[in-house]
This record gives C-alpha cells, structure tokens and sequence, in this order.
C-alpha cells in the first residue's frame, strides 16, 4: 500500500540488488530493500519488524550491536536501524563501526532511543546517524521515515545525468 519497493515510475529503492545477488549471501529478494535492526528487547524487536516487512523489505533482526554489525558487514543492507541502549556494544558505538568502514560508511542509519535530551541527539547526528526517533514512537511516523531514507539513498545512488545534474 505505501509502495515501498518503488519510487516514482519504477525506480527501485534497492540500487544494489544487482551487486547482492552475486554476493556470498545474496538477499533472497534481491529487489527488495534490506534493513539490518539491531535491538536488544525481544518484543519491540518482533513488533517493529512486522511493521518494517509491511514496506515490502526485508528485514534482518540482530539482538545487540556486536551481532548487528556482525550482520551489516555481511548483507551490506539500504539502511540500519538501531536501538542506542544496547548491551555489548550501543547504538553509537554500532553507528561508529558503520561510519569508519568504507564499504558501509554511506548505509544511512537512524537511532531509536528512549533517550531525548538535546546531548544525546547531538551526539547521534554529530557520528553520522540520519535520524533520530525517540520511543515510544507512532509506527506509521517510523515506516514513513524509513520510506523516506531508503528513497533518498536510492535517489543519491542513481547519480547525475549526461548534464551533471542530479
């Protein structure tokens, strides 16, 4: 219903699904975006996948951030969504690790935290996250977010025409 897979005509949100289906773990729907979530409560994990999957994305859930980025690495996904008070290893940390490896330092990235004060935002943004959604949050306000990074990051990817223009 929202159209996630496509942009306006039939642009694919997913610039790399040619690239991930050569790959040693391709996606199993290659025209689908992927979006690694890293959250550590086992129920806000399960009902914000459902509500990703609802975008026609593929969603791969991790339960802390040593075994999201463990999965970042390996699916190279359109986009990261992470809690930020994660044990092992926290959003921020997640966030720096994503940011200073070349191959995943363009993933676009946006934190979910209970956290609001002005300090933690800063510090989020100023590492290079996206956004920034604090709980408890409207699931349609996070879905139309994500639309809006996974199409963005697919604009962005699409590169500029003959005449140098986006």
């Amino acid at each position: 219903p929202l159209n996630a897979g496509q942009t306006e005509g039939t642009r694919p949100l997913s610039p790399r699904a040619e690239c991930r289906a050569a790959a040693d773990t391709p996606s199993k729907n290659p025209g689908r975006p992927t979006i690694v979530y890293s959250e550590d409560d086992p129920a806000v994990r399960e009902a914000v996948c459902l509500s990703l999957e609802a975008l026609s994305c593929e969603v791969i859930s991790a339960a802390d951030g040593p075994e999201g980025w463990e999965k970042v690495q390996r699916h190279l996904p359109d986009l990261v969504v992470t809690d930020i008070e994660m044990p092992r290893l926290d959003g921020y940390g997640l966030l720096e690790k994503i940011r200073t490896e070349l191959s995943t330092a363009f993933i676009p990235v946006i934190l979910l935290t209970g956290k609001n004060r002005c300090e933690d935002r800063m510090k989020g943004f100023l590492l290079g996250g996206d956004d920034y959604i604090e709980k408890p949050f409207d699931h349609r306000e996070l879905l139309a977010r994500v639309k809006r990074c996974l199409e963005r990051n697919a604009f962005l990817r699409q590169g500029t025409d003959s005449r140098g223009s986006p």
